[in-house]
């Protein structure tokens, strides 16, 4: 079954099994695309102005980051204003410089920020920061609550992934990130995506798909062999195929990503919505780097395949 972006509405109460809620998604692969974020207005909270402003979480640059100017909840908020009534299925906000014990909360409006709430996600937990207790030592930090000592990547900063359980239909949103132990004394955010959602009829072939690494630290060798390094991030990429996609679904859903998204156009890639232990690893915000074929390859049925490069 192919979801995207509709009429729907979610419950105010709902949650997001993938952020630490109650809802039961669908393992099968899914995409947030077609970005709404990037032309709404911005607004609330407490951001540094100049170079560190909140509207850079509108560019595709993640070295562009909106700081906070403290830790304090009212501080560490903002509201998204798309201006007319938009339906969203799906929100990323990547490159957040918080700490394992992070919350947040994401709430949207149907007029304005003090009018009648449609959806409520109740506070979260990051993705990725609760883990089974028998994975961890005794004198690991975060033992006895259960919670990752940190995240696998500092350099990059964590993702907050939340997929409402049907799209919501609103037009202003609010997002808020509460982390009043963070010991910087601010939070850094760098990439805003909110969008639809595309999920296929059938998963992505099993032979075929892998999370791969490029590495894009600089190597100089002097003359008698010794290598110096300036590290830089690695770059994630992931690759997946479909041998029997509904034709239909394919030709709708796959040519409107293709053509909304081009080559330059970020998405949201997530290979299993149910994994909530892995998100940080094999989740990420990237570009299509090979545009797909449609090739039909049964009766009514279509196979494809994509790479996508993740954006740093």
């Amino acid at each position: 079954m192919s979801s995207s972006a509709g009429p729907r509405t979610a419950s105010p109460t709902a949650s997001c099994s993938i952020c630490g809620g109650d809802r039961v998604l669908n393992p099968r692969l899914t995409l947030i695309y077609e970005d709404s974020a990037a032309r709404a207005t911005l607004s609330g909270g407490n951001w540094a102005q100049g170079s560190l402003r909140l509207a850079n979480v509108q560019t595709p640059y993640f070295a562009e980051v909106a700081r906070s100017a403290s830790t304090q909840a009212a501080d560490t908020q903002f509201t998204v204003d798309f201006g007319v009534y938009t339906a969203i299925a799906g929100i990323a906000l990547g490159g957040c410089q918080v700490t394992s014990v992070a919350r947040y909360r994401v709430r949207a409006f149907y007029d304005d920020a003090s009018s009648v709430v449609v959806y409520d996600s109740g506070l979260q937990d990051f993705p990725s920061t609760r883990v089974d207790q028998e994975l961890l030592d005794w004198e690991d930090p975060g033992f006895w609550e259960g919670r990752s000592r940190d995240f696998d990547d500092r350099r990059k900063g964590a993702l907050l992934l939340h997929i409402p359980p049907a799209p919501v239909l609103a037009r202003v949103w609010r997002i808020e990130i509460i982390d009043p132990s963070n010991p910087t004394g601010f939070i850094d955010i760098g990439r805003l995506i909110m969008g639809r959602l595309w999920q296929p009829d059938i998963n992505f072939t099993y032979d075929g798909n892998s999370l791969d690494f490029e590495a894009l630290t600089d190597v100089e060798e002097s003359r008698s062999g010794v290598k110096f390094f300036n590290a830089r991030n690695l770059r994630r990429s992931f690759s997946f195929g479909f041998d029997t996609l509904s034709e239909q679904a394919a030709m709708r859903e796959i040519y409107r990503i293709v053509t909304t998204s081009g080559v330059h156009n970020q998405v949201v890639v997530i290979p299993d919505p149910t994994d909530a232990d892995n998100v940080q690893r094999d989740v990420f915000i990237g570009t299509i780097g090979t545009l797909p074929s449609l090739r039909r390859s049964a009766f009514h049925r279509v196979a494809t395949s994509f790479k996508i490069n993740e954006a740093l």
